[in-house]
C-alpha cells in the first residue's frame, strides 16, 4: 500500500483499501459530520469544516479510482477508451467514423445529437449532407441556405431535422460505390 492510498484511508478513517460500498458509506458518514453547512453559528468551526470536508473529497475522489477501476491511479487513468475526437455525450462517441463527405469542399461540423454524427451544406448546389450512426451519409437536395443555419442552431438538430427537413427534401444515401 502506497503513503498517498494509506494517507487517504486515514482520513477516511479506514483500517485498510476498502471495497467501494464501504469506501462510500465510509464517506457518506464523514462528509455528513464534517459538512460546512452544519456550522453557520461558528465561524471557526465553518473554516474547520471547509478544510476537512475538501480533505475528505480529495481522499475519496482517489481511492474511487484506485478501488473502482484498477489496481492503481495510473493504471485507472489509462483505461480511459477509445479517445472522444467529436466531444459529444453519445454512446456513438466511442465508435470510430470516417471523416469527410463524398465532396472534399464540404466542411463536415461534428453535432451533439442523439443519432446525427455531423453535417455539411454546399451552398452553389443546395446539398445537405447528414451523417448517421454507422457511417451511413444522407443527401438532401434543395435545401434552403436558411434551413440549413435554423438546423445548425436548433436547440435539438435530431428533432429540428425529423419536422423540417426529413419530410420536406429529396434526399438519396450516399453509396461510394456509386461514386466510381
Amino acid at each position: 500500500m502506497t503513503d498517498r492510498i494509506k494517507t487517504c484511508c486515514d482520513i477516511l478513517e479506514l483500517p485498510e483499501v476498502p471495497s467501494l460500498p464501504e469506501l462510500k458509506s465510509a464517506y457518506k458518514k464523514l462528509i455528513k459530520q464534517w459538512h460546512p453547512d452544519r456550522f453557520h453559528s461558528d465561524a471557526r468551526l465553518e473554516r474547520l469544516a471547509q478544510q476537512k470536508a475538501k480533505k475528505i473529497n480529495e481522499a475519496y475522489r482517489y481511492l474511487v479510482q484506485v478501488v473502482g477501476e484498477g489496481s492503481s491511479p495510473t493504471e485507472a487513468k489509462e483505461w480511459q477508451g477509445v479517445p472522444n475526437p467529436y466531444h459529444t455525450r453519445h454512446r456513438y462517441a466511442w465508435q470510430r467514423y470516417t471523416p469527410g463527405f463524398p465532396d472534399p469542399h464540404v466542411l463536415e461540423i461534428f453535432l451533439d445529437s442523439s443519432h446525427i454524427v455531423s453535417a455539411g451544406y454546399d451552398r452553389e448546389r443546395q446539398i445537405l449532407y447528414l451523417k448517421f450512426l454507422g457511417n451511413e451519409i444522407f443527401l438532401y437536395y434543395d435545401v434552403p441556405e436558411y434551413v440549413y443555419y435554423d438546423f445548425m442552431y436548433a436547440e435539438s438538430h435530431g428533432r429540428y431535422a425529423l419536422k423540417y427537413i426529413y419530410p420536406h427534401f429529396r434526399y438519396k444515401k450516399y453509396s461510394p460505390f456509386e461514386a466510381a
